[in-house]
């Protein structure tokens, strides 16, 4: 036969533990805090009722050491005692949260401020996330986002997702994100690999001036060539093949394909051929400039699927 499990002997928090009569006890795991009542019912209807819940007999009971008020197995010590921190107006700066704990803790801290119904733990749980929001998968905040209706960290997260390759989510990342997110996301990746592959293919053009039907000139949107420019014609062919092997190659390769700001700089460092050098000028320049047809437009799209998703959070009044 098994020896029983030995006796636990509660420790008082060294933190939270005032021998004063008339105080609350509570026994969170194997800890006795000891704290002023008013504090407490003004912070959390539910800390209230289960401290003026009947005992057995149905006559209240005074709480002590050796009697205290006992909170769920799921109340942590550690997350209970930020909790008090937060509402003695005391809260953890970032500095006394310990980098390897962090992410379970305020996770804990964070789901004990909906359990007691307290919005000013809840608050700062988030805060905490957000400041150290690289710690967590973007999945798991987008789920955060949606679970505790919070805007606070959810674009930049979103951000973070679109980054990644479709491929690559677990299932389990995949229900984090829920049905509408991973649809609009899944969605937006197609869009922006389309986009993608239509930056490769056409490059942009030199302005050329042509007759609109009245007779008139008619000026096409885009970078003039050089004045010294003599030879247009070979100058955009060329152009067209360095475009090619310098953007569309890159941005389109099978096994390794470069980011947009690789593909430019491997554009920059190649040989343009016939090209006039003020052409090739004027050109990167445009290149750079250009936002609105552009590899710009790329964040427009990922930021209009952020805020519709964004709409979707009603935040806690």
């Amino acid at each position: 036969m098994a020896p029983p499990p030995p006796l636990l002997i509660p420790t008082r928090s060294a933190r939270f533990y005032e021998n004063i009569p008339g105080y609350l006890v509570f026994l969170v795991e194997t800890t006795l805090f000891r704290v002023e009542p008013n504090t407490i019912y003004r912070s959390s209807e539910v800390l209230r009722d289960i401290a003026e819940s009947p005992g057995p007999d149905g006559s209240r009971q005074v709480p002590s050491d050796a009697n205290p008020i006992p909170l769920p197995p799921q109340v942590g010590a550690m997350a209970f005692e930020v909790f008090l921190r937060v509402v003695h107006a005391d809260p953890p700066n970032m500095e006394d949260y310990n980098s390897e704990t962090f992410v379970p803790l305020i996770l804990s801290v964070l789901e004990l401020g909906r359990f007691l119904i307290s919005p000013v733990t809840k608050n700062h749980a988030l805060q905490m996330i957000k400041a150290r929001s690289y710690c967590f998968d973007p999945t798991m905040l987008i789920s955060l986002s949606y679970q505790y209706r919070s805007r606070l960290f959810f674009v930049n997260a979103f951000r973070r997702l679109v980054a990644s390759d479709l491929r690559d989510l677990s299932y389990e990342q995949t229900d984090l994100l829920g049905m509408r997110v991973y649809v609009a996301f899944a969605r937006l990746k197609e869009s922006l690999a389309q986009h993608r592959a239509i930056l490769a293919a056409e490059e942009p053009l030199f302005a050329k001036e042509t007759k609109d039907e009245t007779g008139g000139k008619n000026i096409k949107v885009g970078p003039c060539h050089h004045p010294g420019c003599k030879d247009h014609q070979s100058c955009e062919e060329d152009w067209h093949c360095v475009w090619w092997n310098g953007i569309g190659r890159s941005l389109l390769d099978g096994r390794n394909p470069l980011s947009w700001t690789e593909s430019v700089k491997k554009l920059e460092a190649m040989h343009f051929g016939r090209m006039h050098l003020g052409c090739r000028q004027i050109i990167l320049e445009y290149i750079d400039e250009d936002q609105l047809n552009g590899h710009g437009r790329v964040y427009d799209m990922i930021d209009a699927v952020s805020g519709m998703l964004l709409a979707d959070i009603v935040e806690d009044n």
